[in-house]
């Protein structure tokens, strides 16, 4: 999901996502989002073992369920941390090193983190610059 790309004219290199790790983040949170905007929110915490990805990159929540029951902001601020959790943990299983993650996307990940996150800031949250493809960079 990391990858090391040179910059040009020098010597020197940096690390960023791949365009497929981008579209990943993407998805989970737009998946987050349309289940929020009626009313739902998960109900345990997301786990790894709850996102499938398929060979063409399509992402799917599998064994995962909603509920409207006791939704509130709280909760939606608990999934969005726990997505945060989730993509960290696949950027280490795919041999990344979160250290080693571009500020863009670390500044995402603090915002699925943050405690005054309101239910305004989804359109945010799914439209961070740091989920943009290179070529639209």
């Amino acid at each position: 999901m990391l990858i090391q790309v040179q910059v040009l004219g020098t010597r020197r290199k940096f690390w960023r996502l791949s365009d497929n790790a981008t579209r990943i983040s993407r998805k989970l949170a737009l998946i987050l989002r349309s289940q929020h905007s009626v009313g739902r929110c998960l109900a345990a915490p997301l786990q790894v073992s709850n996102v499938w990805i398929g060979s063409t990159g399509s992402v799917k929540l599998r064994g995962a369920s909603f509920s409207g029951k006791g939704f509130s902001i709280e909760r939606v601020r608990d999934d969005y941390r726990n997505l945060s959790k989730v993509l960290q943990a696949l950027i280490r299983m795919s041999g990344g090193d979160v250290a080693k993650l571009p500020p863009d996307y670390r500044a995402f990940l603090a915002l699925l983190g943050d405690d005054n996150l309101m239910m305004e800031d989804e359109f945010l949250i799914v439209n961070n610059a740091a989920l943009l493809p290179m070529k639209n960079r």
